[in-house]
């Protein structure tokens, strides 16, 4: 299905289950946007989320075609259950707001981000920030799991957490991943402090 724009009230909610939807417009989300069991969401236009935007086994993809526009979340955008978010936009993370990865969910960010909120990564999940994270008091949060970070900006020093333990990668049925965990800490070339 294609439509020109989406606006999606509270508590309304899309669902994508195996289908397509491709919006070419703009597309406003006070309720629930979701893609699972391998539907995909592709939106074209302007991004506004105030509500939630879920890719539980499925894709959703955010492709902002206006030149000079940035793509906002003030809800929360995550992946779960093997699916993937993906926002090629640059996009500014309100104060309060969510972009996560978990239970195996993959969140790839190819734009430029502006962090408020917190942005994380858990029980496997993936997050990828190919370009610049721009953190004012925002949080980058990673507990049994894996996030690639190209370059952090933002006022004065810039913390980010890495929690994991190779003893609890043995909870595998919990989403635990041994292989997440030597993974960060091989590809992270500073010293890890211990707690």
């Amino acid at each position: 299905h294609t439509i020109d724009s989406l606006t999606v009230s509270a508590p309304s909610t899309i669902t994508e289950h195996g289908d397509t939807l491709t919006v070419t417009g703009d597309t406003l989300n006070k309720g629930t946007i979701a893609a699972d069991h391998g539907g995909q969401v592709l939106a074209q236009g302007l991004f506004s989320n105030k509500g939630i935007v879920l890719a539980d086994g499925g894709t959703i993809d955010l492709h902002n075609s206006t030149a000079g526009v940035r793509d906002v979340n003030f809800g929360q955008m995550s992946a779960a259950d093997s699916g993937h978010l993906h926002i090629a936009d640059d996009i500014v993370n309100r104060e309060d707001a969510v972009i996560a990865a978990e239970q195996n969910g993959t969140v790839t960010l190819d734009g430029n981000v502006t962090n408020q909120g917190t942005i994380e990564a858990s029980s496997g999940g993936s997050v990828s920030i190919n370009l610049t994270v721009n953190n004012h008091s925002g949080t980058l949060a990673v507990d049994d799991a894996f996030m690639f970070v190209k370059s952090i900006t933002g006022g004065g020093d810039v913390t980010l957490v890495l929690i994991g333990d190779p003893k609890q990668a043995i909870y595998a049925f919990r989403g635990a991943d041994i292989h997440t965990y030597l993974r960060a800490r091989r590809e992270d070339d500073r010293e890890p402090a211990t707690v």
